[in-house]
């Protein structure tokens, strides 16, 4: 969901924190609307799963067990 969905809902971000997740677009701009909107603050979060480790550690495994 995004700011425009949250306002086609009737949502008020006006004194409130928001919650985003990190990624799509720049971050800059997910604290430029936020403000636009009235938000008093908003909180980025990065998701686990996006970050790479998983592969990285999926093919870890997968070399550690070919190479025996």
């Amino acid at each position: 969901m995004d700011f425009e969905d949250l306002l086609f809902k009737g949502v008020n971000l006006t004194g409130k924190i928001v919650i985003c997740k990190y990624g799509k677009i720049f971050r800059g701009l997910k604290v430029k609307r936020a403000q636009e909107l009235g938000a008093i603050g908003i909180l980025i979060y990065s998701d686990p799963g996006d970050d790479g480790m998983n592969l990285l550690l999926i093919h870890s495994c997968l070399t550690l067990t070919t190479n025996l």
